[in-house]
């Protein structure tokens, strides 16, 4: 898809390590860009989009599950 020929302008594969962790862990990593974390369900909308922003999608229970510019 798109998001894959995309380059990584945020540098989400930097954080890669924090898939399985939850908000908590991701604070405390002292990311200095731009985050959102985006729950299940939660609107994303384009209007908003920054490609500098990294944006931790959880699951159900609070864990990351992905990780994406945007």
């Amino acid at each position: 898809g798109l998001n894959e020929r995309e380059p990584d302008t945020c540098h989400a594969a930097d954080h890669q390590y924090l898939m399985g962790q939850t908000e908590v862990e991701v604070r405390a990593a002292g990311i200095t860009r731009p985050t959102r974390m985006v729950i299940p369900g939660g609107i994303v909308s384009q209007e908003e989009y920054n490609s500098f922003r990294i944006n931790f999608y959880t699951d159900a229970t609070g864990r990351i599950v992905r990780i994406a510019c945007g």
